[in-house]
């Protein structure tokens, strides 16, 4: 905006480059998701084909790169709101591959029912990959955080046979992040098998209980792998 970077959140879900030269050379696309919620994001609601953005930022690691493959066996990614889009492109690129060594389940929340999003692309990958893909939805306003006992059987089922082969992948609000980040630490995960992306909330305290709950029950889950 004039001379100043519009700051907001949005999330790169997937890349796409191109080796074919056109008059400009080789080309690269990206595709973002986003919920308008500000003047940044609104000002990528109203752009049209053809208008001229440019973007910056501190871009992370793809998950992908950040996962060892080593006796892994199951990737669990655990996300809110927009940070399920990073989760789809890399879904997408790991399933594409057929030797990739891992089932991969996602667990993503969202406050109210009209806010899931690509929904389509997901289903589309479970009916594609039913034996090595899952995606489950959970709505914060009927079935509260991610870490509530409920929540966590879920997350727990279709474990790794195999302790430590398990990689966890958080990405989201700061407060997720950090309990989570905790709760894993206390069920005793190796840290190698634990990454993040945090987009708000960084210094938010996570809450004892929660910590907890997750602790439990993902010790449970490795003890009775």
């Amino acid at each position: 905006q004039g001379e100043e970077w519009m700051r907001g959140p949005y999330t790169v879900t997937r890349v796409t480059s191109s080796t074919e030269n056109n008059d400009e050379g080789s080309s690269s696309s990206f595709d973002i998701l986003y919920r308008v919620v500000g003047k940044k994001t609104e000002t990528f609601r109203k752009a049209a084909v053809g208008d001229a953005l440019q973007f910056g930022g501190k871009f992370k690691v793809p998950i992908l790169e950040g996962i060892q493959k080593d006796g892994l066996e199951r990737v669990v990614g655990i996300s809110t709101g927009v940070g399920i889009g990073p989760l789809i492109g890399f879904a997408e690129e790991a399933l594409s591959d057929p030797d990739y060594p891992a089932r991969i389940d996602l667990f993503v929340a969202f406050r109210e029912h009209d806010d899931i999003c690509c929904r389509d692309v997901l289903d589309d990958l479970s009916t594609k990959f039913a034996n090595r893909f899952s995606w489950t939805p959970i709505l914060s306003s009927e079935q509260g955080h991610i870490s509530t006992p409920e929540n966590l059987k879920l997350v727990s089922m279709n474990g790794a046979k195999t302790p430590g082969a398990t990689h966890y992948h958080m990405i989201g609000n700061g407060s997720m992040v950090n309990e989570w980040t905790a709760g894993l630490s206390e069920a005793g995960v190796p840290e190698e098998r634990v990454t993040i992306e945090m987009y708000f909330n960084h210094k938010e305290t996570p809450r004892p209980e929660a910590i907890s709950s997750i602790g439990a029950a993902l010790k449970e889950a490795v003890l009775s792998a």
